[in-house]
């Protein structure tokens, strides 16, 4: 059996600014890029290039605020000027600029343009900003998310499973290991507890063919996402921030499928050329 060397294993670092050939594959996928990542065209994919005219798929995001700030991953924007974001349930599209970005983290609000908030949604924002250190090794938690782009269509997707560790690749304290299937296109994916608080954003998986390739074995559901310490450290430089931090759940004891159906709403795709 293979060995990874430390270095290699570094090169994990390279995945939250684009990097290409990581251990990890991110859960954006930039369709002219090399990364074998989360968004929604990766080399590991047959990709559709998308005409430099055109808006594309490329992940995904969730409504943070009642005045159209919105939470995804920076490296799904990184290289792309334009963004856009579409309201799956009111089939709407509208565009978003960067209001703020944590490159390290891979964070990134946008805010969206002529949003008003009354003519999208009919009831309050349901979920809470979690704690990580309220979150518990091997406790239920899932993800909605637009994978896979237009393949499986314009709906959000459920994703289920629980939490593999307290930390990412390498001890990484700012991530959490996750069982949850997830695919292109899910990355910036808001990931909740069984109560309605948001403990994280999906961001990551385990490159299954660089594992096979180098160490003959093929990691299965090794996932990771942001931890939601790092967004609330985000959200503290802004003026609404109180607001925002404040806001309990409305979800707390009600059955995940109801959960589920308030949250889906609140998921956005993320378009960008």
């Amino acid at each position: 059996m293979k060995k990874i060397s430390f270095q290699i294993l570094l090169m994990s670092a390279c995945l939250l600014s684009g990097c290409g050939n990581s251990i990890l594959r991110s859960t954006y996928t930039p369709i002219y890029a090399v990364l074998v990542g989360l968004t929604s065209g990766s080399q590991d994919q047959d990709v559709v290039v998308a005409e430099p005219s055109t808006y594309f798929h490329q992940a995904t995001g969730f409504l943070l605020s009642k005045t159209g700030l919105v939470v995804t991953n920076y490296h799904a924007l990184a290289h792309y000027p334009n963004v856009r974001v579409y309201f799956a349930n009111k089939d709407r599209m509208l565009d978003a600029d960067v209001q703020l970005k944590d490159i390290d983290n891979d964070l990134a609000i946008l805010a969206v343009k002529d949003f008003r908030y009354e003519e999208i949604f009919s009831d309050e924002i349901p979920f809470s900003l979690g704690r990580s250190s309220d979150v518990r090794l091997g406790q239920e938690v899932f993800t909605l998310a637009f994978p896979l782009g237009k393949v499986l269509g314009k709906s959000v997707k459920f994703s289920s499973g629980r939490v593999s560790s307290l930390d990412g690749l390498l001890d990484n304290t700012s991530l959490f290991q996750i069982s949850n299937p997830i695919q292109p296109g899910s990355s910036g994916g808001p990931l909740f507890d069984n109560e309605g608080n948001l403990i994280g954003i999906a961001v990551a998986a385990a490159d299954a063919k660089y594992f096979y390739e180098n160490v003959d074995v093929i990691a299965r559901d090794v996932n990771f996402a942001i931890k939601s310490d790092c967004l609330r450290n985000l959200i503290s430089t802004l003026p609404q921030s109180k607001e925002i931090l404040e806001r309990e759940t409305s979800l707390k004891g009600k059955p995940t499928q109801e959960q589920v159906s308030a949250l889906v709403p609140y998921v956005v795709s993320i378009h960008v050329k």
